[in-house]
């Protein structure tokens, strides 16, 4: 690049494009006040809209978040706080990839919704397509940069350089030097960058400045569902109450039944098998432990054959059941099983297990984040499973495929997951222990799977290198939780013994997983740092493990074939709260 060339686009084209920004903000303000708006065609269509903008938001303001860290924060200062180069490098990329995924996938879905929606593409402005194809260029090229150049290959350190710069910039001096040998792609997106501060005051995204902060202390506005009664609250194993499926068509009537009596919380079953099939594996129990793992993938299949078919039959049920966290077994137990996969050497699997589960998670964040109830039970704890699930999954493949980034990606999701559950610890109802059907577990095993995280991450870190400097810190995590989850087991226990809840239902795979995740945590976490009492204790649990997993096992094969052999009037859909 000539001289000149790169004075224009590292010098004349930032200053350029910060004062079209100022000034355009102000002209726009005074002479288009009623313009300054997002637009919001939320009238025209909803669905789409309430998954897809809160990924891109959240997605892109932590994207946000990163650059304002990694480019005005200098090396020097995070140095200084004994963070190295080399583990802030590794933890942005599993921070950056996430919020790339969210990002992505929340943009997709707005645009494949402008295009398909007649009511909301005739909305669209000149200046929408221009702003909507710089916002694709950006975003594309970030995540590459994030996804292709970071954690996949060899990386890149722009603090080196385009930070510099940019720092320089707003100095009022620029030296563009520094960007002469910058990667193509950093540079392109960059001027990309440059060009939407630009287009900016002239488009919709005016509206970012108009946040409505004031909302954070408004009264609370109570909405009531048209769902003929209200979501489930601890019976979440309950259907949400529909018309029968009669347009099942050519399903046969045993299956047509099963399809009508299957719970929102059905994916409990592959949790808790896959789990025990962990644990086992760590006890070095293998032919148990691959008999559950087959098991578990079997199980996995059949429901996701099933819930497919709901899909199909009664798209506005599936939709409706989407939104309660009984929803997300689907993603723990998905997470599960592909940990299970990779400690039997197929990590072909787990990458896919990886992929389907991020998917589904970022897919049914919003709606159940948007139903959410309080006070919360044991099942909305699943908010914390489904998110450490990945995170297990994750540092078990940085394992095995010596991957950094996974590995940064795993401590990132188990941070994420233990800001969930103090949200939810905050308002859970703790007569749960009294009356919960099996959910309550959910507690004390939420606990227990981000201990499980904090070992595998720890394991990663040897085996990879990466985040060496927070190993010691994460080794001590892991130990805490592993002293939290022992707390909440008496109680947990005590409320059994107390409130003997005998009769059989679905959440009680919900009661199989904690169980199970007390074994495979304290086989991990004990690994680790050599605890050998967590071992001890470990290698006795996994045998209550085993068998809590039988009984419950035994109580579901009843309960099916009963289903799958009972008149239509006898298997009506159970009322919302109720438990099966």
């Amino acid at each position: 690049m000539s001289d000149g060339a790169g004075i224009f686009w590292w010098v004349i084209l930032p200053y350029l494009a910060i004062a079209t920004f100022v000034v355009g903000h102000v002209w726009r303000y005074r002479a288009d006040q009623f313009g300054w708006t997002a637009r919001s065609t939320q009238l025209f269509e909803r669905r789409l809209l309430g998954i897809g903008a809160p990924l891109f938001h959240y997605g892109a303001l932590a994207a946000i978040a990163g650059h304002v860290i990694g480019i005005l924060i200098p090396e020097s200062f995070t140095e200084s706080l004994g963070i190295s180069e080399t583990t802030y490098k590794d933890f942005s990329t599993g921070a950056g990839t996430l919020a790339a995924l969210a990002t992505v996938i929340g943009f997709a879905l707005l645009l494949y919704r402008r295009a398909t929606v007649k009511r909301v593409r005739v909305t669209t402005t000149r200046v929408d397509m221009l702003t909507y194809g710089l916002l694709t260029a950006l975003i594309v090229l970030g995540s590459f940069q994030t996804i292709g150049i970071n954690l996949i290959g060899g990386g890149y350190n722009y603090r080196e350089d385009v930070a510099p710069w940019f720092r320089g910039v707003l100095r009022l001096n620029p030296d563009p030097e520094l960007m002469r040998g910058v990667d193509a792609s950093y540079q392109v997106h960059a001027v990309l960058a440059w060009g939407l501060y630009m287009l900016w005051p002239f488009s919709r995204l005016v509206h970012v400045w108009s946040a409505p902060v004031q909302y954070l202390g408004r009264p609370p506005i109570l909405y009531r569902s048209r769902l003929g009664g209200t979501l489930p609250g601890a019976g979440l194993a309950a259907p949400i109450a529909a018309r029968p499926l009669h347009r099942a068509g050519p399903l046969a009537r045993p299956l047509r039944r099963v399809l009508e009596a299957l719970p929102p919380a059905s994916g409990g079953a592959v949790m808790g098998t896959a789990i025990v099939s962990v644990a086992l594996a760590l006890d070095g129990r293998d032919g148990l432990s691959e008999a559950l793992m087959w098991i578990g993938l079997g199980i996995w299949a059949v429901l996701a054959l099933l819930l497919l078919a709901r899909f199909l039959v009664h798209r506005a049920r599936f939709l409706a059941e989407a939104a309660l966290p009984a929803s997300l077994t689907g993603v723990a137990g998905t997470g599960v099983l592909g940990a299970r996969l990779t400690l039997y050497g197929w990590s072909w699997a787990g990458i896919v297990a990886l992929v389907i589960a991020a998917l589904f998670l970022l897919a049914l964040l919003p709606t159940v984040l948007g139903a959410w109830r309080r006070p919360t039970v044991g099942a909305s704890f699943l908010l914390t499973v489904s998110t450490q699930s990945i995170a297990v999954l994750s540092a078990t493949l940085a394992v095995s495929e010596q991957r950094k980034g996974l590995a940064a990606l795993a401590l990132v999701l188990l941070i994420v997951g233990i800001a969930f559950y103090l949200w939810v610890l905050h308002d859970f109802d703790m007569r749960q222990l009294l009356t919960g059907k099996g959910d309550h577990w959910i507690a004390g095993g939420a606990v227990a799977i981000s201990a499980l995280a904090a070992g595998r991450v720890v394991q990663a870190i040897d085996a990879t290198g990466a985040l060496s400097d927070l190993r010691e810190l994460l080794a001590g995590l892991a130990v805490a939780l592993i002293v939290v989850e022992l707390i909440w087991l008496p109680l947990l226990v005590g409320g059994e013994l107390l409130r003997p809840r005998l009769q059989f239902s679905a959440l009680r795979w919900a009661t199989v997983f904690p169980v199970g995740m007390y074994a495979a945590s304290s086989f991990t976490v004990g690994a680790a740092d050599d605890h050998g009492w967590m071992t001890d204790f470990a290698q006795a649990w996994v045998w209550v493990a085993l068998a809590v997993w039988a009984v419950v096992a035994a109580g579901t094969i009843v309960r099916g074939v009963a289903i799958a052999g009972t008149r239509r009037s006898a298997v009506a859909v159970a009322p919302p709260g109720a438990a099966t």
